[in-house]
């Protein structure tokens, strides 16, 4: 199997994933995935077939239709597969909630977004499933933009500056969304057999260097196209709220004062800002158009 590389790691695999780059066969890996055991017997609380289990180094994931995953140490991922999955299904946890635990593990804050270039600086879109984070990210990609993350943005901290680390050159997107910008998306294949969205690999205009984060967008609903300036102590909720370590709700684990930091820092540095707008696919270019309007020369 060949190296591949995402956020800025190198990456061993036993399982083939056509979705990263592939990088120099005989570097020192970052990152080994593979098969195995998992010695772990999921306790399922509720209604759902998936439940999640976070210690001091390790993390567990359980879907039912899936199988296992466990990520150690911000170096491994350990991959348990019910018989019969395809490794296509297999790979939707591991390149989301799987590598947003990895990075957390080796530091970065992980959110749930997608992020583009613009005027050299990157532009991360957030929100709730289904709220258009990739739809967003694939439309100023169309007019221009360098792609730099979808699902999964990870902020590297310095002190001098944060930076985006770039994912991998793909977009997942709904069939009307690709139909909106001019695409078909019946000649491109779906995420799986269950599932109608799309993946669409980026063979231009995707940037294989980290970024200068220069501006969030929180994405929400309302009645007309609005853009508005989020204070400090409203950004950090909405941080909170969206970054993967939240998600899992059991911030003890990751590092609870470190990752508070990080997104107090992440409020305090970069400008967060709301953007509302209409549920309506035809408003794609004036959306993306004012989010250029907005923003984003040298200094945000």
């Amino acid at each position: 199997m060949p190296n591949y590389s995402a956020y800025g790691l190198v990456i061993y695999s036993d399982l083939p994933f056509p979705e990263l780059p592939a990088t120099t066969p005989n570097k020192i890996p970052d990152v080994i995935i593979q098969k195995g055991k998992i010695n772990w017997e999921p306790h399922r609380s509720g209604p759902t077939d998936s439940c999640c289990r976070i210690t001091a180094k390790h993390v567990y994931f359980f879907w039912g239709h899936i199988g296992k995953v466990l990520i150690a140490n911000g170096q491994t991922i350990v991959v348990d597969p019910c018989p019969g999955v395809p490794e296509a299904v297999i790979r939707l946890p591991i390149l989301g909630v799987a590598f947003a635990a990895l990075l957390h593990q080796r530091g970065q804050l992980a959110l749930h977004a997608s992020a583009v270039v613009v005027n050299g600086k990157a532009i991360a879109f957030l929100g709730d499933t289904g709220w258009g984070k990739s739809t967003l990210a694939a439309a100023l990609h169309a007019r221009g933009h360098q792609l730099l993350c979808d699902d999964v943005v990870a902020l590297d901290f310095t002190e001098r500056e944060i930076t985006v680390l770039p994912a991998f050159p793909q977009l997942k997107l709904w069939p009307d969304a690709l139909e909106t910008m001019g695409v078909v998306p019946d000649h491109l294949p779906r995420l799986s057999t269950q599932v109608e969205k799309r993946r669409r690999p980026i063979s231009d205009g995707f940037s294989y260097h980290p970024v200068p984060l220069g501006a969030i967008y929180i994405l929400g609903m309302g009645p007309v196209l609005q853009i508005q300036r989020l204070s400090q102590s409203e950004a950090m909720v909405a941080l909170i709220r969206n970054s993967h370590a939240a998600l899992s709700r059991q911030l003890a684990y990751w590092g609870k004062a470190v990752h508070f930091r990080q997104c107090t820092d992440l409020a305090k540095q970069v400008p967060i800002y709301s953007l509302k707008r209409p549920k309506n696919l035809t408003l794609l270019s004036a959306v993306a158009e004012l989010v250029e309007y907005n923003g984003h020369p040298a200094g945000v």
